[in-house]
């Protein structure tokens, strides 16, 4: 995210110009002066905590419209967390999206409980990128997590780029994603988002 204030310290005719994101804690305070008032410092440590949090609800899944016809639908799938991110354009057969609903439905039924949905065909001879995901529970309190194993389209290359991320996430947020999922195949518009959370 674009930082949207900054504050500058001026210290002996030297000017440090700080720009720093404040969408959570709002504008920064204090601008140090020379004379007898005395200085006020910016909370970095809060400041810096803010952009964490905002970084974290940013972390997810993206499914957008792109195409389709008789036969198939092309979509973007992103996944990111706050450290990565891939992107490939992939070509999903007719009621692709609704298979993959259809797998991902409840999940999870218990700690135990794994599900994959792959979107796409990997490899040099197929159009498009591909995507991989498998869900999964990452712990013995059943904290659900994925892990998106992308690759690009080859485009006459001897190697694509690929990323494996991995994104953990509410089941609630699942059910909301799934819904959306469903429209993007069905009115062939808009994009599906899964708010997640850092692994």
């Amino acid at each position: 995210m674009r930082p949207e204030t900054a504050g500058c310290f001026r210290t002996n005719s030297r000017t440090e110009s700080r720009c720093l994101q404040s969408l959570v804690l709002g504008e920064l305070s204090g601008f140090a002066s020379t004379t007898s008032r005395t200085r006020s410092k910016p909370r970095f440590r809060e400041l810096r905590r803010a952009s964490i949090t905002i970084d974290f609800m940013n972390a997810g899944l993206k499914v957008t419209y792109l195409y389709h016809d008789l036969d198939l639908i092309e979509v973007r799938i992103t996944a990111e967390n706050t450290a990565f991110r891939g992107s490939a354009d992939v070509y999903v057969g007719t009621d692709g999206l609704l298979e993959a609903t259809a797998v991902l439905e409840g999940f999870p039924k218990d700690r135990r409980d794994t599900r994959q949905v792959a979107f796409g065909v990997a490899g040099p001879n197929s159009a498009g990128g591909s995507v991989r995901l498998n869900f999964y529970c990452k712990d013995g309190a059943a904290h659900t997590a994925f892990r998106a194993e992308i690759e690009e389209e080859y485009r006459g290359q001897e190697r694509a780029q690929c990323a494996t991320i991995f994104v953990g996430f509410e089941p609630a947020a699942l059910d909301r994603f799934l819904v959306e999922l469903r429209k993007v195949e069905m009115q062939h518009l808009g994009t599906a988002v899964l708010i997640t959370q850092a692994i």
